[in-house]
């Protein structure tokens, strides 16, 4: 559940260890690792103590940097999306804010355009019955037809809203155990 975390380990039935990328990576991107101290989980001085005490370092992710825009999970799960401008694709920056206005629309300060709220609502709504269709599939023991849901779904939430976003922390985790179940069904077919 860290939605910075662009990649995740697979343990494989060969012994061996498979990397998976959770969205598209480009030459020079950086991978972010969860070393076990979640920011969902653990307050900051927790992750922080942990992270020195095991692995002896400081630090310097956003959710360490800046705690106050990353809430513990009770927090998160209450707390609605941040959208991204559909326009010029840029997540709101310190005290900058995508301001709702009384007809409706949503209106960018960064690119000065505007853009419905109710569309974004309801888009919103069908993938979110999507994630649930996916979760579903996945305790009905059908990954493979749970797979493409959950991709649908994280490439909007990722376009679509500014991290940390609960519903992509839920697709997140719901993809990590869809690729274990099918990795660990095609082991013992």
């Amino acid at each position: 559940m860290f939605s910075l975390n662009s990649f995740f380990r697979l343990n494989l039935p060969n012994g061996k260890t498979g990397v998976v990328a959770l969205k598209r990576l480009c030459p020079g991107d950086e991978l972010l690792d969860n070393y076990g101290h979640h920011y969902a989980l653990e307050g900051r001085e927790e992750r922080m103590k942990g992270l020195l005490e095991n692995y002896y370092f400081n630090c310097t992710c956003p959710p360490c940097s800046f705690p106050e825009r990353w809430p513990q999970l009770p927090q998160l799960s209450s707390r609605p999306g941040t959208f991204i401008c559909c326009h010029c694709s840029k997540t709101n920056p310190d005290g900058i804010a995508l301001h709702v206005g009384s007809d409706g629309w949503i209106f960018c300060p960064l690119c000065q355009r505007k853009f419905g709220m109710e569309t974004l609502m309801e888009e919103l709504e069908k993938k979110v019955d999507g994630f649930l269709i996916a979760h579903d599939l996945l305790l009905s023991n059908e990954p493979l037809r749970a797979l493409p849901k959950l991709i649908e779904c994280l490439s909007y939430f990722g376009s679509h809203f500014q991290v940390p976003f609960f519903r992509m922390n839920e697709a997140e985790e719901t993809l990590k155990q869809t690729l274990h179940l099918i990795i660990h069904k095609k082991k013992g077919s």
